[in-house]
């Protein structure tokens, strides 16, 4: 095996943590994908973030948030010979699934290199077909995260009082709460980034 974990890791590690030097390709260029994508930045890692022709706004912002490049499913037939050109490797070293959407676990199948890390956090809401044969093939280390730790709080808040970790902005709207009806419609419309409600 590529990547071990002792026993000594504690409760909370993962084999997902990012490493200066790192190439991470990351879907969903979302709340949480951005958010991810900071904290890519934050370790030292080389960072690609990948979304679809309705996330053209978003990537958008994934750029002005640090990514390294971003690529539109959409507009390029071999994603995964771009992302090797770009990390001039066999592929990436972490891929990060923040989308919640089948199409973008297969992507991420298709640019990581052997031998790296799956990490899945988006949660797709029904079953889905996933590729074993790839994981086995490409000698995957496959986790899931979900939630948080609590000694990932005292990190958390040291990284946005020192503004490495920009959650201000993605903010995209805000609604007094007698009109969660129009925030809930700017949600559907992938109008918005992160929508808050205003009590």
């Amino acid at each position: 095996m590529r990547h071990s974990r002792s026993n000594s890791d504690g409760p909370g590690k993962s084999w997902s943590q990012v490493k200066a030097g790192d190439n991470v390709a990351i879907t969903g260029p979302g709340p949480i994908g951005l958010l991810a994508l900071q904290l890519a930045k934050v370790g030292g890692a080389r960072v690609l973030m990948i979304g679809t022709g309705e996330d053209a706004e978003r990537l958008k912002m994934a750029k002005a948030l640090g990514a390294d490049a971003c690529i539109n499913v959409q507009e390029i037939d071999k994603v995964g010979e771009a992302t090797s050109e770009f990390f001039c490797t066999e592929g990436a070293e972490v891929v990060i699934e923040c989308s919640g959407a089948a199409p973008a676990a297969k992507t991420l199948l298709e640019v990581v290199m052997r031998g790296a890390r799956f990490c899945q956090m988006g949660l797709y809401g029904k079953p889905m077909t996933f590729d074993q044969d790839l994981v086995c093939y490409k000698e995957l280390v496959v986790i899931g995260t979900n939630a948080s730790v609590p000694h990932a709080w005292p990190r958390a808040l040291k990284l946005l009082a020192e503004k490495k970790v920009n959650a201000q902005g993605l903010i995209s709207h805000r609604f007094a709460i007698a009109e969660w009806d129009k925030a809930l419609e700017v949600m559907k419309s992938k109008q918005g980034l992160k929508i808050l409600l205003k009590p």
